[in-house]
């Protein structure tokens, strides 16, 4: 049985080139710890050796470390998933999360599309998928609309000003357009008492000849002689009496026409007059005036048509207007609409609603057959899990799981190896030595701070006092430095490579005795230390008046405001110097406040929030050095309170309180 009391890289150390050993001489190990943590570093030295084959170690519960939880020939979660290639349960397994995301999906989507209209985007769409609907070309439509109806309007007040001139003129010829009236009535007047002697002297011509022909047959009558004339006695008579009656009418008929032709003479007089004075005072020709009316009416023809035309544009404008503003509405509406991607997510949306609703009817089918393969899957997960650590050379896990994993705790070890030992309670160290068949160690420091209990009375039990509160290593007498170097069956590793004189100074003083000394890499390192650059910086925070005073949350836990501000003071200037540092805080609730307090800083910076907690939470924790080339630490303490609250190391080596030595 051995205890370490030193540095942590040694610890490590030896435990990878124990666990190496002892696998090559055909031993099987189990490695325990309080922590997962703690469990997680002392592995990974192991396995970084690469000296072991896939099956030969495995880690039983879960990693913290990425590098552990994703090696899959050491984590046995990995190593079981790929031992089982359960297949058919990860696809059915698949489904019912794609399903689950397609209805998630959906569900967001539609969220999402809250006010979208599709049927009105896809009417927007149509109308502007249109070349002659866009607001383009309706406006160069509209433009040339009003461009030709203002072109009809000048026009129209060109035709309305050579109208009212035309008519004008028209006007102008009124009294001549009477007076040709009057020319026209008189010669017509003229020319029908012309018709009318013309008439009568043709009616004398008439009976003239009327009267010629029946004196010619009275005159051949009367040469007849003897029996013909006898014979036509009676035709004579008739003759005689037709050629009475024609002399007279012939007289009658001649005297009519010579009265005519009286009236004619003299009226031809006072007609021909009549014209000569109307021919004189008319100014205007016949041609004048009918091309003037014909100006005029062409005038008024046109005047027509181009209002007509110029109600069409006017009537056309308006259902323009009214295309162009819808136009318009669609285009900022389609524009609005893609900007927040609602048809890209309405397209989507549209192709997984029929998805969503074949999942929908068939998730009871896949639940069913998910919990009958995942029934079987644990079964054989199980059984593969009892197979993967029966097999395995090195089983590392927590005390917790190795009581309780059934695999683990009922195999059989050569060498139980139990890293942090301080931490854990003896009846938990006691459980896993007893499954050693030749040799158990126990690794850590009997300085370390113990598990954490709930309040118990030792006085009251000396049963508890003396099983559960004592130390681990005061059951073997070790509790001192002296005690651990005089031990027969403790090694202690009194040289440590990490922290400078000045530390290691603090950590002898009041816990080790002056047991631990430097490691040549500290001695190189203090060579090139320079005069201000110290290894411990001790803050004074008494001038901080009600800072300082502590806000106690309970007898034996509370915070203080002056830790929370000097720790994000202090994460902040390493911050800007490019370093990273851990706080360290006495109880939970200063880690939390202090917490809080570096939020304001580093959350809104996008960066990781420093590290900060108690003793315990860095108990068995290690951090990487901040560079090769500045290997240095500085601790800063502040007092103030009865345990110091704060304690940075910088760059971040293993962030420890004060008098540890993990």
């Amino acid at each position: 049985m051995a205890g370490l009391g030193a540095a942590r890289n040694r610890k490590t150390t030896v435990l990878k080139r124990a666990i190496g050993d002892l696998t090559t001489r055909g031993k099987r190990v189990l490695l325990v710890s309080a922590t997962n943590i703690a469990v997680d570093n002392a592995l990974w030295g192991v396995v970084k050796e690469r000296r072991h084959s896939d099956g030969e170690i495995v880690r039983v519960g879960p990693p913290h470390l990425r590098e552990v939880a994703e090696d899959a020939s050491v984590c046995l979660t990995l190593m079981v998933r790929e031992r089982l290639a359960d297949e058919q349960r990860r696809a059915v397994a698949a489904q019912l999360v794609d399903a689950r995301e397609r209805a998630r999906r959906l569900k967001d989507l539609e969220r999402s599309l809250t006010g979208f209209d599709a049927a009105a985007y896809a009417a927007d769409r149509a109308r502007l998928d249109d070349p002659a609907r866009t607001s383009e070309a309706l406006t160069r439509v509209r433009d040339q609309v009003r461009h030709e109806a203002h072109a009809a309007g000048e026009r129209i007040a060109q035709l309305e000003q050579a109208r009212t001139t035309a008519a004008d003129e028209v006007r102008a010829t009124e009294q001549a357009q009477a007076d040709w009236a009057a020319h026209e009535e008189v010669q017509a007047q003229f020319t029908e008492m012309r018709e009318a002697v013309t008439g009568l002297e043709t009616k004398a011509l008439l009976a003239e000849g009327r009267r010629d022909a029946a004196e010619q047959r009275l005159s051949d009558l009367e040469q007849l002689k003897g029996f013909s004339k006898r014979r036509a006695k009676k035709d004579l008579a008739t003759a005689q009496s037709e050629a009475e009656k024609t002399r007279h009418s012939a007289e009658e008929a001649e005297q009519k026409a010579a009265n005519a032709r009286d009236v004619l003479a003299r009226a031809q007089q006072q007609l021909g007059q009549r014209i000569a004075d109307l021919r004189a005072r008319i100014l205007f020709s016949k041609e004048e005036i009918e091309h003037r009316q014909r100006s005029l009416h062409a005038l008024e023809t046109d005047l027509r048509n181009i209002r007509r035309t110029a109600d069409a544009l006017s009537a056309r404008l308006l259902p323009l207007e009214k295309e162009l503003g819808l136009a318009q509405g669609a285009e900022a509406r389609v524009a609005e609409a893609v900007r927040l991607g609602h048809p890209q997510r309405y397209a989507v949306a549209s192709g997984l609603r029929p998805q969503v609703a074949a999942d929908e009817k068939n998730r009871p089918s896949l639940e069913r057959r998910h919990r009958e393969l995942q029934e079987q899957y644990d079964k054989l997960a199980r059984d593969a899990q009892g197979e993967i650590i029966r097999g395995a050379k090195v089983v590392a896990t927590t005390l917790a799981r190795f009581r309780t994993t059934k695999a683990v705790f009922e195999g059989e070890y050569d060498v139980v190896l139990i890293d942090e030992a301080g931490a854990a309670t003896l009846p938990e160290v006691l459980l896993a030595v007893g499954k050693a068949r030749t040799t158990a160690v126990l690794l850590g420091d009997f300085m370390q701070l113990g598990p954490v209990l709930p309040e118990l009375d030792g006085e009251k039990r000396p049963d508890v006092a003396r099983w559960i509160l004592r130390d681990v290593f005061e059951h073997f007498g070790i509790d001192s430095p002296a005690a651990a170097v005089n031990h027969q069956g403790c090694v202690v590793l009194d040289v440590q490579h990490r922290f400078g004189h000045d530390v290691m100074g603090l950590a002898n003083a009041p816990a080790y005795d002056g047991v631990l000394k430097p490691g040549p890499g500290v001695e190189r390192r203090a060579a090139l230390r320079k005069p201000d650059d110290p290894e411990i910086v001790i803050i004074d925070t008494d001038g901080l008046q009600s800072l300082a005073q502590a806000r106690r949350t309970g007898r034996r836990k509370g915070w203080w405001p002056a830790g929370s501000l000097l720790a994000r003071a202090l994460i902040d200037l390493h911050d800007e110097e490019g370093e990273t540092a851990g706080v360290v805080t006495p109880y939970p609730v200063q880690a939390e406040a202090t917490l809080e307090a570096l939020r304001d800083i580093e959350g809104s910076g996008g960066g990781r929030l420093a590290e900060v907690g108690t003793a315990h939470h860095f108990q068995g924790r290690e951090f990487p050095w901040w560079s090769s080339t500045r290997w240095r630490t500085t601790t800063v303490m502040a007092f103030g309170w009865p345990t110091p609250p704060v304690l940075q190391t910088r760059p971040p080596g293993p962030v420890t309180a004060c008098g540890s030595s993990t």
